[in-house]
């Protein structure tokens, strides 16, 4: 992505990148399966709609744009917090449990994160945004 973005505004990257995703997952899906075409409650759309314009849409594009003024080395460490930031979204505002393993993975990979960064800082190769 990186790449991209350096010739390409992140919007028109982003919308390549879902597209070309979208309809790879609609080619990989399950001969016979019609849960896409199957009757969905208004409200699951508006779930649905709610999820597409909140962290996909809005969470791609904010690093599509990022990756023009930071290194992709920090970019790639501070996308594996992503999993484990979701994890506590879900437990403080939908109220799910986490598990045991899950709180041991979430403390992994928070702690990873931040070794790699601060191996980063050390050399110095911190990132400055303007």
């Amino acid at each position: 992505m990186k790449v991209s973005v350096r010739g390409h505004p992140p919007a028109r990257v982003l919308a390549c990148s879902l597209a070309f995703t979208g309809l790879l997952l609609l080619l990989v899906q399950p001969p016979g399966s019609r849960s896409l075409f199957t009757p969905h409650p208004i409200r699951a759309w508006g779930v649905i709609a709610l999820l597409a314009l909140g962290p996909t849409l809005l969470g791609y594009s904010r690093f599509a744009a990022a990756l023009k003024r930071i290194d992709l080395g920090t970019a790639s460490i501070l996308s594996t917090r992503e999993p484990g930031l979701a994890s506590l979204l879900a437990f403080a505002v939908l109220g799910e449990r986490l598990g045991s393993l899950q709180i041991v993975g979430l403390v992994l990979i928070v702690s990873g994160a931040a070794i790699a960064q601060a191996r980063d800082v050390r050399r110095g190769r911190r990132d400055r945004l303007p």
